[in-house]
């Protein structure tokens, strides 16, 4: 993890802060069991669905494309950058 030191916007922070809220919050189960495995369960794509709008909105402040994603301090409204780990 590594700090960008650029910064979101309040209404940001408060748009991503609900979506991290509605991920946090979504149980992990899905409609068959080949979904929960293969991670297309429920709260994996509400995760997915809150990792992507905060990557998209990193990029908008024009933190350059990385190997792997933005994340955010939601305390700070910092950016942070994580790279994709390999095995």
């Amino acid at each position: 993890m590594e700090n960008t030191g650029v910064f979101a916007s309040t209404e940001e922070i408060e748009f991503l802060t609900k979506k991290a809220t509605i991920a946090r919050n979504t149980p992990a189960f899905g409609l068959s069991s080949e979904q929960v495995l293969s991670g297309k369960d429920f709260a994996s794509m509400a995760h997915m669905n809150a990792s992507q709008a905060c990557h998209k909105i990193a990029l908008n402040h024009g933190l350059p494309e990385v190997d792997g994603w933005y994340g955010i301090d939601l305390k700070t409204g910092e950016f942070l950058k994580f790279r994709r780990r390999l095995l």
